[in-house]
């Protein structure tokens, strides 16, 4: 009987063999498909990176194009701002060049039109013949500011003796 067993042993033997080596080749072509599908992914997922980072490096490069116009389009209202300023505070010197001349030429207008009344009162008080009026007439002419036997002398009206200013008559 050590026969049969030694054969069922052998065939039993032979199955586990042949059971081993399929399952040997089984595992190996499952090894290769999945290193061929690991480097089908690895190599997709390459692919893929190369992909995004080009694509972010067009998106930074763009960015860095739209930042650095729209700091050439700051700068150049900056300076057209500034240019504006420039131009308006020199209009405005200019505006107070002449008036400080037109206050300068009133202020003379009006230094000469109050000398010219000063000489007028001066004249009024040294009139000929002030000190030969009757007592009792005295305060009748002094009113009229006339001495005796003169006629009454018409004073001069204000817009005669005084010029008005341009900023009081207007300039029209």
């Amino acid at each position: 009987m050590s026969e049969p067993r030694s054969r069922a042993a052998e065939l039993a033997a032979k199955q586990v063999e042949t059971i081993v080596a399929a399952a040997e080749k089984a595992a190996a072509q499952t090894r290769r498909q999945a290193e061929k599908q690991a480097r089908e992914l690895l190599e997709e997922a390459r692919r893929t990176g190369r992909r995004e980072l080009e694509e972010a490096r067009r998106k930074a490069l763009e960015l860095g194009q739209d930042a650095q116009k729209e700091a050439q389009a700051t700068a150049a209202e900056a300076r057209e701002a500034a240019e504006a300023v420039l131009a308006e505070a020199q209009s405005l010197a200019a505006s107070l060049r002449e008036a400080g001349e037109r206050l300068g030429a009133e202020a003379d207008r009006l230094v000469r039109d109050v000398q010219l009344t000063h000489r007028e009162l001066l004249s009024e008080l040294r009139l000929p013949g002030l000190a030969e009026r009757r007592p009792d007439e005295r305060d009748e002419t002094a009113a009229e500011g006339r001495i005796l036997g003169e006629p009454p002398r018409q004073r001069p009206a204000p817009s005669e003796v005084f010029d008005l200013p341009d900023w009081v008559a207007g300039d029209g």
